[in-house]
């Protein structure tokens, strides 16, 4: 059965290379304003070099901007699924989509990292840095682009 760890989203092994500052901008709110442990926890699961995502790059690279632990769900395997019972304040529907992600993703979990390592982004820190992802850049996508 998967659990809830808090952890720094810093050293946590992306599977993207890349992140929307609009998507950014959507959560931007709830990290400013300090809600960010009400967001939905970002999936993960356990590989030989760390944690991998398998949903929620967004959420994760702005913890790892503003500094702060989130609340991240461990998956222990592809059939360890979220639940409505769980999170019942959620939209079945998104519950739906995470959970075809971290089926979808879990099974590619260390050909992903390897794939992120050699283009230099292995860790979530990597992936801020290599998209340029500042607090004054969100800010200004925000401030002409209001959501």
């Amino acid at each position: 059965m998967g659990q809830i760890i808090q952890a720094k989203a810093a050293d946590i092994i992306p599977c993207q290379s890349r992140v929307s500052v609009e998507q950014l901008a959507k959560l931007f709110p709830f990290f400013k304003e300090g809600k960010h442990l009400e967001l939905f926890p970002p999936a993960v699961h356990r590989i030989s070099r760390g944690d991998i995502v398998l949903n929620g790059h967004h959420r994760l690279v702005l913890a790892d901007l503003f500094d702060v632990e989130l609340n991240i769900y461990r998956a222990e395997d592809e059939l360890d699924l979220i639940t409505e019972e769980s999170y019942p304040q959620l939209d079945p529907l998104y519950i739906s989509e995470t959970n075809n992600l971290i089926r979808g993703n879990y099974s590619c979990g260390e050909r992903y990292a390897f794939n992120m390592h050699s283009v230099g982004c292995n860790t979530i820190r990597n992936l801020r840095e290599k998209n340029d992802v500042t607090l004054e850049r969100v800010e200004r996508f925000r401030r002409y682009y209001p959501l």
